[in-house]
């Protein structure tokens, strides 16, 4: 018998394989037909969601002061540094005087010794007291040379008479030329006696001006004399407390050295910085709501007192400087403190207003107008909030936040079962009512 080829018996194992998975696959293609026609259809059952009962409201639109934001540190507007003006040593401090202490206008902080400056006071004293003897010497030599020259006047007239009868008697031929010499040299002795009276007359005044610029100089001296030894004395310059305290008795200070720094909180600045584009709407006594910085950090009420007129072109920022009036306030704003600040303005604008609970998350719930309505978040964006009661919209309620973007006038929020509400669950909203279904919490 003839032996097939190895080819011809290659190839027909490979053609008996193609009819097997051929076979193999119209098999499972009628099965699936046979199935796909024996299959019976389910019967639809129809479910329906039972709306869930929701608190709304209309989103009210106000027109609203236009707030600015913005941040600063607060410090003192009365604070001093206090430094020694004389060189001494300190003497007495009193127990008081400690850091945290309040202090009152005209309080001893410190006693610097005194014993050198008073010395110079007192001789500065005399020498004005010589002074004023020597003015007063020049004054009575003054009235005593103006006698002198109004007696002096009388005898040269006296002397002049005499003269002229002599002259008469020889005339007349009963005197001679000698009797007439020795009256004319009479009146010449007198009038140069006037003369030299009246010379040191007028040599009084520069003697007197001359004694009374020597009189203002030591005045002068006399002065800052007093003036340093007061200085030894140093007291408070306004009431506050006592930031610190650097010298102690015994301590030699030199002027100019630091004794103390006193700080008032009766008054406090901040200088809020702002976005440059409220250059336009702030204006000199806004009012100014000032936030520590953190959770229960405080809150304070400012004015806004100046403006910078430059703004700062590299953080594009205004400076504005805002006074916090907080005499015998229990919780004053502190010098150094970080707060943030929100200036409301005379400027006013249209604003949308939503209940601050139905902001969870940056998104508020409205009710979109269906057949049945459904609920659907909405992102949102808060510009502030602010405290104010619509009883018209919503009884009871006082904290809104005002939205920047997010929410049309008109459009229904839903404030209440907002921890059940998922987006597309139908609800059914009330309006207008004070009951509320399902309260949640923010």
């Amino acid at each position: 018998m003839a032996q097939l080829p190895r080819s011809f018996l290659f190839g027909l194992s490979i053609a008996l394989r193609v009819v097997i998975v051929i076979v193999l696959i119209a098999g499972g293609f009628g099965v699936f037909r046979v199935l796909e026609a024996s299959k019976i259809e389910p019967e639809p059952i129809e479910q329906t969601l039972q709306p869930l009962r929701v608190q709304a409201i209309a989103a009210p639109e106000r027109v609203l002061p236009r707030v600015i934001e913005g941040f600063g540190t607060a410090r003192a507007m009365d604070a001093s540094v206090i430094s020694a003006q004389v060189t001494a040593r300190v003497v007495e401090r009193p127990a008081s005087i400690e850091p945290g202490n309040a202090i009152e206008r005209g309080d001893l902080i410190v006693q610097l010794e005194s014993g050198d400056f008073e010395s110079r006071a007192e001789a500065g004293r005399q020498r004005i007291a010589a002074v004023n003897a020597q003015l007063a010497a020049l004054d009575a030599e003054r009235v005593q040379l103006e006698n002198q020259v109004r007696l002096a006047e009388e005898e040269i007239e006296i002397d002049r008479r005499d003269l002229a009868r002599i002259e008469k008697a020889v005339e007349g031929g009963s005197g001679t030329q000698a009797d007439v010499d020795l009256r004319l040299a009479a009146v010449r002795r007198s009038e140069r006696s006037l003369e030299a009276i009246k010379q040191a007359l007028v040599q009084v005044a520069p003697r007197a001006e001359q004694l009374t610029a020597d009189l203002g100089n030591l005045r002068a001296a006399l002065r800052i004399d007093e003036e340093d030894l007061s200085r030894t004395t140093i007291r408070a310059p306004f009431a506050g407390r006592l930031q610190s305290v650097e010298v102690e008795p015994g301590e030699f200070v030199r002027a100019g050295d630091r004794i103390a720094r006193v700080v008032s909180l009766d008054r406090v600045e901040v200088p809020l910085r702002v976005p440059v584009t409220g250059s336009s709407v702030i204006s000199i006594g806004d009012r100014a709501e000032l936030r520590g910085d953190g959770p229960g950090a405080g809150m304070w009420q400012g004015t806004v007192a100046r403006i910078a007129p430059e703004s700062d072109a590299a953080t594009r920022t205004l400076t504005v400087f805002v006074e916090v009036e907080q005499a015998g306030s229990d919780r004053p704003l502190l010098p150094g403190q970080f707060v943030m600040g929100a200036i409301k303005t005379q400027a006013t604008e249209p604003s949308v207003l939503v209940p601050r609970r139905a902001v969870v998350g940056d998104r508020v719930m409205l009710a979109m107008s269906n057949s049945p309505s459904r609920a659907e978040p909405v992102g949102v964006r808060v510009s502030r909030y602010v405290e104010l009661e619509l009883p018209e919209i919503a009884p009871g309620e006082t904290q809104w936040a005002v939205l920047a973007e997010g929410v049309e006038p008109g459009a229904t929020v839903i404030t209440s079962n907002l921890d059940e509400l998922i987006g597309g669950m139908p609800v059914e909203p009330s309006l207008g009512s004070e009951d509320m279904i399902g309260e949640s919490g923010e």
